[in-house]
């Protein structure tokens, strides 16, 4: 007949205890040698983590580039077209680019294309023309550029899963007020106000 023996090492630990427990070993002591089979262990591979692929790099324009007064305006009129784009499901690469830390506008302008995708938000319309002659750009002592410019919005239309089309934004001409500053060789938007007048 054999002998059980059961041998308590420690108590089974609390979550948040510093050491680890120890189990508790119950041990067979046959009275005739008899061999013991072993245990088998099961166990499954963990599944390899696979990493989002890293977004592609954007080349800015050229135009962008040059630390210039034409530089500065060429980015702003160029970040004005690309607001509609973004809405209407472009991809935020060059957006996102341009868009300096604490610039409002940028995020909420992201947020707001982000939430049209996940809410299934058909969208179209919405281009900006820029409308040639008046307009301002000044390179500020700090080097920061200050523009303005005028341009016309097309009417923004959106129509949410299972109901027609709506505006949006209607048509306007808008004035577009932006701080650029030059970083890493080209200019990038720190703040920008759109004020509108529906047309």
């Amino acid at each position: 007949m054999a002998r059980t023996v059961v041998v308590v090492a420690a108590a089974v630990a609390l979550a948040g205890c510093n050491g680890a427990a120890s189990p508790v070993v119950t041990v067979t002591v046959p009275e005739s040698p008899t061999p013991t089979p072993s245990a088998s262990v099961s166990t499954s591979p963990t599944p390899a983590t696979t990493e989002a692929p890293a977004p592609e790099p954007v080349t800015l324009p050229a135009e962008i580039t040059a630390n210039t007064v034409d530089g500065a305006l060429a980015a702003a009129h160029l970040f004005a077209k690309e607001y509609p784009r973004i809405l209407t499901g472009g991809d935020y690469g060059l957006w996102d680019a341009m868009s300096l830390p604490g610039c409002v506008f940028c995020t909420e302008g992201r947020a707001l294309a982000q939430a049209y995708r996940d809410e299934g938000v058909e969208v179209r319309g919405g281009q900006v023309d820029v409308i040639p002659g008046p307009g301002e750009a000044v390179i500020e002592p700090d080097g920061s550029a200050a523009v303005m410019f005028f341009a016309t919005e097309a009417t923004l239309w959106v129509a949410e899963p299972g109901r027609g089309e709506s505006p949006a934004f209607p048509a306007s001409e808008s004035r577009f007020i932006m701080e650029l500053k030059f970083v890493d060789g080209a200019w990038r938007v720190s703040a920008m106000e759109v004020q509108r007048q529906e047309i």
